[in-house]
C-alpha cells in the first residue's frame, strides 16, 4: 500500500494504517536519528517523539504523496532539538554496515576496514548536527539535494553549502588522522 493510501486511511481513523507506516519507516528513521544524535537510546527517543508528532500533525500534511519527506523533516528537527537540549555529542559506533567482500578477507583486510570505519565514524561525529544531518541524508539515505532542502526547510544552496563544508571538514579530519598515524608508525 502506498504512503498516500495509508495517510488517507489514518485520516479516516484507521490505526492499523499508522502501524504500517511506522513499520515501514522505523528502521530508516532509527538509523538517521542514530547518526545525528550519536547515541542509540537518544535515537530511539527521537524516533518515538517524531512518530508521535507525525501522528498529531498528520492533518496538516497537504500532499500525502510527500509523506516520507515530511516525516524526515519532523525527524531531523526533533533530533536537532534533542541534541541542543542535551548539549552532548557522543561518538557514533556500530552504525555503519559494511558489506562483506566476495572473498574471505585476510586479518589485515579486516583490521584495515575496521580502522577506516572507525576513523570515518569519528570524523562524521565531529561535524555539527546540521552538517552531520546533510551527510546522513545524502550519503546514507540517498536523498537528493532538493529533497534534503525540503526535509531541512532550507534552500538547495544551503544544502550544497553544508555538504561542501562537511566534505571539507571530513577531509581535514581524516587527513589529520592519517598524519597522526603516520607519525606514530
Amino acid at each position: 500500500m502506498a504512503d498516500k493510501e495509508l495517510v488517507d486511511a489514518i485520516r479516516q481513523g484507521d490505526t492499523e494504517a499508522f502501524s504500517l507506516l511506522f513499520d515501514r519507516y522505523y528502521g530508516e528513521a532509527l538509523r538517521a536519528a542514530y547518526l545525528i544524535t550519536g547515541n542509540r537510546c537518544d535515537s530511539e527517543y527521537v524516533v518515538q517523539d517524531a512518530f508521535i508528532t507525525c501522528y498529531e500533525k498528520l492533518s496538516k500534511l497537504r500532499d500525502a504523496e510527500r509523506f516520507r519527506y515530511w516525516f524526515f523533516r519532523i525527524l531531523t528537527r526533533t533530533a536537532w532539538k534533542y541534541c541542543n537540549k542535551q548539549k552532548r555529542e557522543q561518538p557514533v559506533s556500530e552504525v555503519f554496515d559494511s558489506e562483506l567482500p566476495s572473498h574471505d578477507p585476510s586479518s589485515f583486510e579486516i583490521l584495515a576496514e575496521q580502522e577506516t570505519a572507525s576513523e570515518i565514524r569519528q570524523a562524521v561525529n565531529a561535524l555539527s548536527p546540521k552538517q552531520r544531518t546533510v551527510v546522513v541524508l545524502y550519503y546514507y539515505h540517498e536523498f537528493s539535494v532538493a529533497e534534503i532542502a525540503e526535509i531541512m526547510g532550507c534552500t538547495a544552496g544551503t544544502v550544497k553549502s553544508r555538504l561542501f563544508s562537511a566534505r571539507k571538514n571530513l577531509q581535514k579530519s581524516l587527513s589529520q588522522t592519517k598524519e597522526r598515524s603516520f607519525n606514530h608508525a
